[in-house]
């Protein structure tokens, strides 16, 4: 397992043990007692401070241990640099010799229970050393009595995720120059303006088109299919239990050096190559034709989205943190 060696004593609660355990740490502590202090918090404040190093604490030291990262899947969401990623690890898997697996389903995020057991299967049946990419909500594999691989993903600003979907479905990108609707957008919709779509109310800017990201990390149950604060407290605790790392659009050469630090084996190089890349056709993913949110529809809209931007600064917080615990600048 990956070990953290670190001098100084921190105050121990489950929900770092969950984070610690689930990322492949183990703490050492140089003193003979943990004490563990009483204190009133909010259950964010109780998940993230205790999730958290302190920044003055030693960087971390990793020792990895490959067999348990033989298996890792990357169940990236829509719109969040998901093919830039995976441009990446493509140039990656060559480099350093392991098996990478692009699912061609890409419209079925909850396939029904046979269909599942299947993913399941196919998944834990791949040759390793393997990184598997699908856009699919969490699986829990125990529930079919497999072992759970390594989960790693990346979320965005959850209005910059929309609008970026928004038009990616009406415009295309810069390398496809399609829009991506199809026969599923009238005229009127292929040309309705974002502001308007949004302030008109319209159901392409309302209700479970804003539920998206959290679904991603909340599962398959059926509590995660609609906006709700259990659904929202489920993703929270799959991200620090199940994933050893989720990254942030806004920072993508700083998640890939923290992938680069926590998955060596797949990902070491993994920044250069991006740099290498900028500006080429490979990069060139970003959707084509985004119109400027007016104010009163970025705020109307952030509201909509609550819970997104509720889970978001849950999971950059964290992400920072990780950064530091890193040595990460």
């Amino acid at each position: 397992m990956l070990m953290v060696k670190k001098v100084k004593l921190i105050t121990v609660y489950g929900a770092v043990t969950s984070l610690i355990l689930c990322a492949g740490f183990m703490v050492y502590n140089h003193q003979p007692n943990v004490i563990l202090q009483e204190k009133e918090f909010t259950e964010d404040e109780f998940l993230i401070k205790n999730a958290m190093l302190d920044e003055n604490d030693i960087p971390v030291v990793i020792q990895q241990n490959r067999e348990i990262f033989q298996k890792v899947v990357y169940n990236r969401v829509g719109k969040c640099g998901s093919r830039s990623m995976q441009n990446i690890i493509k140039v990656l898997a060559d480099q350093q010799k392991f098996n990478f697996y692009i699912s061609p389903v890409s419209n079925d995020t909850r396939p029904k229970m046979l269909d599942l057991s299947k993913e399941v299967k196919l998944i834990s049946n791949l040759q390793t050393p393997a990184l598997y990419s699908r856009h699919i909500h969490y699986i829990n594999f125990a529930k079919f009595g497999e072992l759970q691989p390594v989960y790693i993903n990346m979320i965005r600003d959850p209005i910059e995720r929309f609008s970026s979907q928004y038009h990616f479905k009406r415009y295309g990108d810069f390398i496809s120059k399609k829009q991506r609707g199809g026969k599923t957008l009238t005229e009127g919709q292929r040309n309705m303006n974002i502001n308007d779509c949004i302030l008109r109310n319209h159901s392409d800017c309302m209700g479970l088109k804003l539920w998206y990201i959290i679904p991603y990390f909340c599962g398959q149950d059926p509590i995660c299919r609609l906006p709700s604060v259990e659904g929202l407290r489920r993703a929270k605790m799959h991200v620090l239990d199940n994933y050893l790392a989720v990254g942030v659009l806004e920072d993508f050469n700083g998640t890939l050096k923290v992938f680069e630090k926590l998955l060596p084996d797949y990902f070491t190089g993994a920044s250069s190559i991006w740099s290498g890349i900028v500006g080429s056709e490979s990069s060139k993913t970003s959707t084509r034709g985004k119109q400027t949110l007016s104010r009163e529809a970025y705020e109307v809209l952030k509201e909509r989205l609550a819970y997104e931007y509720d889970f978001y600064n849950f999971v950059y917080n964290i992400y920072k943190n990780l950064k530091v615990q890193l040595n990460i600048s």
